[in-house]
C-alpha cells in the first residue's frame, strides 16, 4: 500500500483540485459551506459521514484511498483518486 498525501484533509483537497472545483462548488454539491470545506482541508474539522459518502459517491472517488491514504493495486486504476469505473467522465460527475 502507498500513502499519497499525509493527512485527509490534504487528499479532500487534492480530491477537488484534481476535479477543478471550489470550495463553494464543492460545497454546493454534498451540502456544505465553503467555511466547513476550508476546515476540513487545512485538518481542523472532519465532513459528516453522509456528507463524506456524497463526497465519495458523487465523484467516484476511491474511499480506500480519500479516508486512509491508502491505495489498493487491485481497485485503483489511474494516478489521481478517481476511478474510471464506469463510462462517465468527470465533466459528466462535474454536472
Amino acid at each position: 500500500m502507498t500513502t499519497l498525501a499525509s493527512t485527509f484533509g490534504k487528499r479532500f483537497r487534492i480530491a477537488r483540485e484534481t476535479l477543478k472545483l471550489t470550495e463553494e462548488q464543492i460545497g454546493e454539491k454534498i451540502g456544505l459551506t465553503r467555511l466547513e470545506i476550508l476546515l476540513i482541508e487545512s485538518d481542523n474539522a472532519l465532513p459528516p459521514l453522509t456528507k463524506l459518502a456524497s463526497f465519495i459517491s458523487l465523484y467516484d472517488l476511491d474511499y480506500y484511498w480519500i479516508v486512509a491514504g491508502e491505495v489498493r493495486p487491485s481497485i485503483f486504476r489511474s494516478d489521481i483518486p478517481i476511478r474510471n469505473k464506469t463510462s462517465r467522465s468527470v465533466e459528466d460527475a462535474r454536472r
